[in-house]
């Protein structure tokens, strides 16, 4: 356990290193990206650095819609909360996974959520652990999907997630398909472009944050944490807040 995770931290050093100084970009992608079978089943995992990919030359929003055309999904799975969407119906991911959401709507793929994070305490923004970690490889294979025939499914999370992936599909009998052509995440079919669908999740998203979120937060009882959380939204609404004004009249079609 403690060398797996040693080793998650080596290959983020080295994705950071290679993105930030901007010397092999695909090479970071290549090391984010994998194929693991079992059987008729196939799993594309492709970690992702989340908003950091607004502004990155080559690891960007590109890469997901690539990925999407390219590979042509049965299902698309992503890092956001299943049952804040089912009771809810609000995303509430970072922006590249409200994207990737975006995009299996208007492409009409099916899609699920993997995450379960709670704002109670337990986990600090921005920070994961194989509990947690584990619990979402457990709403990947959920009984409903994994008889559902959707043989290839697209997965997307953060970086930090897949390396922890990699341990759990091995420890539940996958191998890890050397064979896969890593340049599918290059292949580019037209630009990306921002449709409705985002703008309309973002907007619920930043409502939610307001009514929801914020008001639950006071109920965390260590107070670092709390406080943490607090700074995490204020800094998220803004966020969100900027840039549906920013790019709400940029959006077109292809």
């Amino acid at each position: 356990m403690l060398y797996n995770k040693i080793k998650r931290g080596i290959y983020m050093k080295k994705i950071n290193f290679l993105i930030n100084y901007g010397i092999n970009s695909k090479k970071a992608i290549k090391i984010a990206l994998d194929k693991y079978k079992k059987g008729k089943k196939e799993y594309i995992l492709f970690g992702t650095t989340h908003e950091r990919m607004l502004n990155h030359k080559i690891y960007n929003l590109q890469i997901i819609k690539n990925l999407v055309d390219n590979i042509k999904p049965d299902l698309i799975i992503f890092e956001a909360n299943k049952i804040v969407y089912k009771k809810n119906n609000v995303i509430d991911g970072r922006i590249d996974m409200q994207y990737v959401y975006s995009y299996a709507q208007e492409k009409e793929i099916i899609y699920t959520m993997m995450d379960n994070i709670k704002y109670d305490g337990s986990i600090y923004p921005n920070k994961t652990n194989m509990i947690r970690d584990r619990q979402m490889y457990a709403n990947m294979k959920t009984e409903k999907y994994e008889n559902s025939g959707a043989n290839k499914v697209l997965v997307f999370t953060g970086v930090y997630h897949k390396f922890a992936f990699d341990e759990i599909f091995i420890d539940h009998g996958y191998k890890i398909d050397k064979t896969f052509d890593k340049n599918v995440a290059f292949k580019e079919d037209g630009k990306i472009y921002y449709n409705n669908f985002l703008f309309s999740s973002l907007n619920k998203k930043y409502k939610y944050i307001e009514n929801v979120i914020e008001k639950r937060l006071d109920g965390i009882e260590n107070y670092k944490c709390r406080e943490a959380w607090k700074d995490y939204f204020v800094k998220e609404k803004k966020f969100l807040k900027e840039f549906i004004e920013e790019n709400n009249q940029k959006q077109y079609k292809q």
